[in-house]
């Protein structure tokens, strides 16, 4: 059929496209932050920092949804559609298939590594997200940096990292800085809306204080005390791309899982590094 082939020319690229949506290179923002708090104001503003670190701690939950990515650069505009299975810390399985319901393309894996399944090519690839990373020039600051904080709105960075507390230039909350101390030691500014408890913004800087990307979070879905955003935009990238992930139909999960993908017989394998 002519959908499938049209599908199949484009397929190659969506595993690929699907990490470097996740891992896109670093570019400039403005800083929203003003004058820090003072002592007051500043105790007053931990203790709501604490209270949402102790609400994260109580919210491990998996994610089923629909998802819909839309990438754009100056020179193009993409999107494609299909279903996600997420568990955390960074677990994940995305699966697009046809009008039908069967599966074209399946990709999972994590931080270390990735899976595809192509059916239509009857092909399973299998690789290293490092050497991934490396071959497309990305930097390791997204690579070991905290996957499930930026996918679901929270932040796991104990709040004795917080380095600054100020007010929003436009008064729509407060900016909390964290110097993270693991992984690629990130640092996140968080602007959070002190009334209904949600990150809003996370704006992402290496830790020699140069721009990765700028995070924006809304429609966040509430299971009991646990919350989701719905609609996630990543800007401040190079060449003015812009990325956003739009989910729908989302059920949160208690159950943790580790995604894999086993190679089906008859399939051509290629194992990178």
């Amino acid at each position: 059929m002519r959908w499938e082939n049209n599908f199949c020319t484009r397929n190659n690229t969506i595993a690929a496209l699907f990490l470097l949506l996740i891992l896109s290179c670093s570019g400039c923002a403005q800083k929203p932050w003003g004058i820090s708090l003072e002592e007051k104001e500043y105790d007053s503003a931990l203790r709501l920092a604490n209270e949402m670190a102790d609400n994260n701690s109580q919210c491990l939950r998996s994610i089923h949804t629909d998802l819909t990515v839309e990438y754009v650069t100056p020179l193009e505009k993409r999107s494609f559609s299909g279903y996600l299975l997420y568990s955390p810390p960074a677990s994940y399985k995305f699966v697009i298939s046809n009008p039908l319901g069967q599966p074209l393309f399946i990709i999972a894996g994590n931080q270390n590594k990735y899976q595809v399944i192509n059916t239509l090519e009857t092909k399973y690839i299998a690789g290293g997200m490092t050497s991934f990373a490396l071959r497309n020039q990305l930097p390791i600051h997204f690579l070991k940096g905290r996957w499930d904080d930026w996918l679901t709105g929270k932040n796991t960075i104990s709040t004795e990292y917080i380095t600054d507390i100020s007010l929003d230039r436009q008064s729509r909350g407060i900016w909390f800085t964290f110097e993270d101390n693991t992984g690629a030691k990130n640092i996140s500014h968080l602007l959070v809306d002190p009334e209904k408890k949600v990150i809003l913004e996370h704006v992402l800087d290496t830790r020699n204080k140069k721009s990765l990307a700028t995070i924006d979070y809304s429609d966040y879905l509430q299971d009991q005390s646990c919350l989701q955003p719905q609609n996630i935009y990543i800007s401040g990238l190079d060449y003015g791309t812009t990325i956003r992930f739009q989910l729908a139909d989302t059920e949160l999960v208690a159950e943790i899982k580790t995604y894999s993908l086993n190679p089906p017989q008859g399939y051509l394998r290629q194992i990178r590094p």
